[in-house]
């Protein structure tokens, strides 16, 4: 690991704590493998981020494999396809509104991806009458030893004076991270987001503000997150991440000792927690020579 990413700081936090596997963290912070890319919920939301940006910019923002998102397509579509590979067609050759092969549309995707391009223009519609302009998306920065993939850096076109209080005026700056998911009303889940709106400390408070500490001092930007719902075209939040300059310290000291400890439990081994409903749905079970094939004995005290 040559920088201190937010996600390294969550995922040390979890295993210092004893929710997560050694073998996980050494793959991924110390080999650099991208285990948790590939899951449904990610790759919509990649999706969904690279066909907003690329409406709204150009160029849509790629995720960290750096491949093109693919949507899930309808099994009457791929079978179409197939017979022609069968054949030995090249697809080439055909009109490309020709059936049974065409390039594909809204109408040949699955239903979550249909909705994603609903959503995706909804949120434009939003942008365009915030004033938003996107002056960047999808960059990783740095600072120091620490980096992030910026979603979004933005600038107000006009002024709005929101219902909070807060004025922007033409020209201000800040970041908006992108969030795709199904979870906005959740409170319970780790990576849900109803909890941010609890007074007192939390879980989403936490991870949620790791990456907004994170992504505010590598840019020197204020900092949103915009979260847009994955299973309906109604819901969506807007959140301004309040972030005091004592925070930010705490923050780089909590990397930086993460960082080190990272090595120090690396160089005497760091620890197999199996668990079976874990290990079940994790990418190293094939291998792993610690996975549990039954459940584990948790002791409880009275």
């Amino acid at each position: 690991m040559k920088k201190i990413s937010q996600s390294f700081i969550n995922d040390m936090r979890s295993y210092m704590s004893g929710s997560s596997c050694g073998h996980i963290i050494k793959e991924r912070w110390i080999n650099g493998n991208l285990l948790d890319e590939g899951t449904k919920s990610m790759n919509l939301g990649a999706y969904f981020e690279y066909i907003f940006t690329l409406e709204m910019t150009g160029t849509g923002s790629l995720p960290k494999n750096g491949q093109v998102p693919i949507p899930d397509l309808r099994a009457d579509y791929k079978k179409a396809v197939a017979e022609i590979v069968a054949k030995q067609l090249d697809p080439k050759t055909y009109n490309p509104n020709q059936k049974p092969y065409r390039a594909w549309t809204e109408a040949d995707m699955l239903a979550p991806y249909q909705l994603a391009h609903i959503n995706s223009r909804r949120l434009q519609q939003y942008f365009s009458e915030m004033g938003i302009k996107i002056l960047k998306a999808g960059r990783e920065l740095t600072k120091g030893k620490f980096i992030g993939t910026i979603d979004l850096i933005c600038e107000a076109t006009k002024q709005i004076k929101w219902a909070n209080g807060d004025i922007w005026e033409i020209g201000y700056q800040f970041v908006i991270d992108l969030k795709y998911v199904g979870t906005i009303e959740d409170r319970w889940q780790p990576y849900g987001w109803a909890a941010l709106k609890l007074d007192g400390d939390n879980q989403q408070k936490q991870i949620h503000g790791t990456q907004a500490k994170q992504y505010h001092y590598i840019t020197g930007l204020p900092f949103y997150f915009m979260v847009v719902s994955s299973t309906n075209e109604i819901d969506v939040k807007f959140f301004k991440i309040e972030i005091t300059p004592e925070q930010v310290e705490k923050h780089l000291a909590e990397g930086i000792d993460l960082a080190e400890k990272l090595i120090f439990y690396n160089e005497i081994g760091l620890e197999p927690r199996p668990d079976i409903t874990k290990c079940l749905e994790c990418p190293l079970k094939v291998n792993c020579p610690d996975k549990a094939t039954y459940p584990q004995i948790e002791t409880i005290t009275l």
